[in-house]
């Protein structure tokens, strides 16, 4: 697979690679979105969910005690999964993810090894966010 790396220096900017992505994305399309706590997960998340469902005044919260929020309009639903609290090797059946995956678009922040079972066989796209370290900070 290729890699590409973007750099990201503000709120903004992240913000603004996650709405390009979203006019990208299609039903079937899974994300999977890796980083350190605070590094933007959950504002790539905002952004890409208010672009994909052309809403810019939808309330998207952050799943993490929820597991799962949805979000419907725009071409499809889209599946916003936090697994932070879930144990890496933890049975995820339990979430219906072989259901979620092919009836919209999906976005798992914190992903874990036992989500391989549930992958789409066409592939998905993986992207790690990090917080750059300013100069002098």
């Amino acid at each position: 697979g290729r890699v590409a790396e973007v750099v990201a220096e503000s709120l903004e900017d992240t913000w603004g690679v996650a709405e390009a992505i979203a006019e990208q994305c299609r039903e079937g399309d899974l994300i999977l979105l890796r980083g350190d706590v605070g590094a933007g997960k959950t504002t790539f998340a905002r952004g890409f969910i208010q672009s994909f469902t052309q809403d810019d005044d939808m309330v998207v919260a952050s799943p993490t005690f929820l597991l799962h929020l949805q979000y419907d309009g725009g071409l499809c639903t889209v599946h916003h999964l936090d697994l932070y609290r879930l144990h890496q090797d933890q049975d995820i059946s339990f979430l219906g993810l072989d259901k979620l995956f092919p009836s919209g678009v999906a976005l798992i922040e914190w992903p874990s090894d036992a989500l391989r079972p549930y992958l789409p066989k066409h592939g998905f796209l993986e992207i790690e966010l990090r917080a750059l370290s300013r100069p002098g900070s």
